[in-house]
């Protein structure tokens, strides 16, 4: 016998991995760029989000598709990070130059863009991960305090508030690197 429990599966079932990745491939890449993973590690874990978004397709909410995919990917980040014998220096190679395409942008302009990533990858680097979350969804991925809450399964007035001691720890984080003339990393 179905009830009313099956009404949310059966609508989620219609969403193809397709629409997913169209629709929120680039989010989750930028998710784990922003917790500092190399480019060539964010593929392949962005490659494993999407497996999963597969093998749990039929489970999946109709209208929280972004929510289950940012938790996934908040998942294989953590055993990225922390299982399977990996170092961290395979994951976040500094000297690893990334690639970006050439346009017409001047040699000071492309280091300036450089130094700029490594000074936020290293301020984010810095931030307690609640605070990053929030930090990085509401800021960079440009969501709302209702949007990035779900995503992260808190309440609103958590957001807000989480969002506040980010802004300033950020802020308070840019400010020692900056007196510490730059970022730290090689780049």
């Amino acid at each position: 016998m179905r009830g009313e429990d099956d009404l949310p599966r059966r609508q989620a079932s219609t969403l193809s991995v397709r629409e997913l990745l169209d629709a929120h491939g680039d989010f989750v890449w930028r998710v784990f760029r922003r917790m500092g993973f190399q480019e060539a590690v964010a593929d392949d874990a962005l490659q494993q989000v999407f497996l999963v978004a597969f093998q749990r397709l039929h489970v999946i909410e109709a209208g929280r598709e972004r929510a289950f995919l940012y938790t996934t990917a908040k998942n294989i980040a953590a055993r990225l990070r922390y299982g399977e014998g990996r170092s961290r220096e395979t994951l976040y190679d500094e000297d690893a130059l990334d690639e970006e395409p050439m346009v017409e942008t001047s040699l000071d302009d492309i280091l300036e863009q450089r130094r700029a990533r490594a000074i936020l990858d290293e301020a984010l680097g810095a931030m307690p991960e609640r605070l990053r979350d929030v930090l990085v969804l509401i800021e960079i991925e440009e969501m709302t305090t209702s949007e990035a809450a779900e995503c992260l399964g808190i309440p609103s007035g958590t957001v807000a508030s989480r969002l506040r001691r980010a802004r300033s720890l950020f802020d308070r984080v840019c400010e020692r690197i900056h007196q510490q003339g730059g970022a730290r990393s090689k780049r």
